[in-house]
């Protein structure tokens, strides 16, 4: 009897091992995969369907750099978020259940007197005599696994089977690609009790998640919707596409390949297609998310390093707010060749980052409270446009504002999100800032913005500041005159102004 991987299109006859034949998904992927090559903005529209009426419409017009993790910032994050990530017995089985990925695959036994395909029962199969290619596969992997994780089975791929089936393959493949990054997980793993189970589980997570990408039409729900927002935001639209592309190009090279040499090439290719710097997100996006629950990934997210350019990003590109409360309202996102769709659970409010063809901009009901301070309605004098610039960065109603009170002095900010402090300026400041980015003489508002900078950093006593700004030109400004002034721990963001006007405050 022989020992074959089911595959319902392939017949086998005595004497001979089952290839398999192209299957109506393999076809799906292969046009996808001629669909998006020739891509290189591939985003068109984001559409936030809440379930009721037409979706919210958002088309990006600006390009907004990605997130660059350092590898210190990814090994804290490692060290924070490793210990979460369950050590299991069938890492691959856990990562598909939690991300959605259906059953793919079987083992069976062919025998060849009545010519019948018969299911393998779980620890039957010991004492196996394996096709050569096979053999050789298994004995190059454990090879690998002693020169890099301390031997054994480290990515725990032949528990219940005596050889590297399709997904199995795509595990190595996926593990030898993240090889320099999990290498650099070595120490912080070293503190946990199975390191190497985490990093089975790790890899086996991200293997499941690609595969989850590489399917026509990928839908992607729960935690899985979270970690496709979480990489859109941190890699960019460009990076996410160049993933699947690359992915799609090594399950393909995979799916043939009979050598460990020839899997080791593949999944060396895709490691550079995505590049280290990507990676280091990717790997750490996946490890956030394989220790959590669903309303702990959408709280985690915003609290990674690098989430303050994520939310630049999720803000210019996704039109979402990258915090807690908005990211717990995504039931599933949809990636498609005209862009993505977020659909959003019934009720759904404040999610959208600015207006949009389906509806407002900007929350409508008073933000909840919590923080060094509270929300109170305030009477500004600015403009129209000004006024909604504020509510579409803060999501607060028009006319609040958040106070803090220190001691005798009290100080306004104009939103509180995710223990951060936040200022918003909009359009109007350009045109006082000379392109060596300082404040004109005659511009009297300079000395007040950096009045009131030094006012929050002091009544802030450690929390946070975000400055929110329109125009690039200011954010360039700023970050010169609060560095020559000590205040270099103020963040200072650019978030383009939906076109309603100009007017500064």
């Amino acid at each position: 009897m022989s020992w074959l991987p089911y595959n319902p299109m392939c017949a086998p006859s005595p004497g001979s091992r089952c290839q398999k034949a192209p299957s109506m998904r393999r076809w799906a992927l292969l046009l996808l995969f001629a669909a998006l090559v020739g891509c290189s903005h591939p985003i068109k529209v984001v559409r936030l369907d809440t379930g009721q009426g037409e979706p919210r419409v958002h088309v990006p017009h600006r390009v907004v750099e990605p997130v660059e993790l350092s590898e210190k910032r990814f090994k804290e994050a490692v060290a924070q978020y490793a210990p979460s990530v369950p050590a299991v017995e069938h890492p691959l089985k856990y990562a598909g259940r939690l991300f959605g990925v259906p059953e793919r695959s079987g083992w069976f036994w062919y025998e060849e007197k009545s010519q019948r395909l018969m299911v393998s029962k779980s620890g039957s199969n010991r004492n196996l005599r394996l096709l050569p290619e096979d053999e050789e596969l298994r004995r190059r992997y454990l090879l690998w696994c002693e020169q890099m994780w301390e031997g054994g089975d480290c990515l725990r791929l032949l528990v219940d089977k005596p050889l590297l089936d399709s997904d199995a393959r795509y595990a190595l493949a996926m593990a030898i690609a993240q090889n320099k990054v999990l290498g650099a997980m070595k120490e912080e793993l070293a503190k946990l009790v199975s390191p190497q189970a985490v990093v089975a589980t790790i890899v086996s997570g991200l293997t499941m998640y690609a595969i989850l990408l590489a399917l026509p039409e990928p839908v992607s729900k729960g935690i899985a919707a979270l970690l496709t927002l979480g990489a859109m935001t941190y890699l960019g639209w460009d990076t996410v596409w160049r993933l699947i592309d690359g992915w799609l190009v090594l399950m393909r090279e995979v799916d043939s390949a009979t050598t460990f040499d020839s899997i080791h090439a593949s999944g060396e290719k895709f490691g550079d297609t995505i590049g280290e710097k990507a990676a280091r997100a990717f790997v750490m996006l996946g490890t956030a998310a394989l220790g959590n629950t669903v309303s702990g990934m959408a709280a985690t997210l915003p609290k990674l390093p690098g989430a303050g350019q994520a939310a630049v990003v999720a803000e210019a590109q996704l039109n979402i707010r990258f915090s807690a409360p908005a990211l717990a309202q995504v039931e599933s996102v949809v990636l498609g060749a005209e862009g993505v769709t977020i659909a959003l659970a019934p009720g759904a409010v404040a999610m959208a980052a600015h207006g949009t063809s389906g509806g407002k901009g900007g929350a409508q009901a008073a933000p909840p409270s919590g923080g060094p301070g509270k929300w109170v309605q305030a009477n500004e004098s600015m403009s129209e446009s000004a006024r909604d610039y504020q509510a579409q960065m803060t999501g607060a109603p028009k006319g609040y504002a958040y106070r803090v009170h220190r001691g005798n002095e009290e100080v306004d900010y104009d939103g509180f999100e995710q223990g951060v402090l936040l200022e918003i300026k909009a359009t109007g400041y350009a045109q006082w800032i000379t392109q060596k980015l300082d404040f004109l003489p005659g511009f009297k508002g300079r000395d007040k913005l950096l009045e009131q900078a030094l006012r929050q950093f002091k009544v802030a006593r450690g929390t946070p500041i975000r400055w929110i700004v329109a125009e690039e030109k200011l954010a360039g400004a700023l970050k010169k005159m609060f560095k020559g002034a000590g205040l270099d721990e103020i963040e200072v963001v650019h978030i383009p102004q939906t076109p309603r006007g100009t007017g500064a405050p």
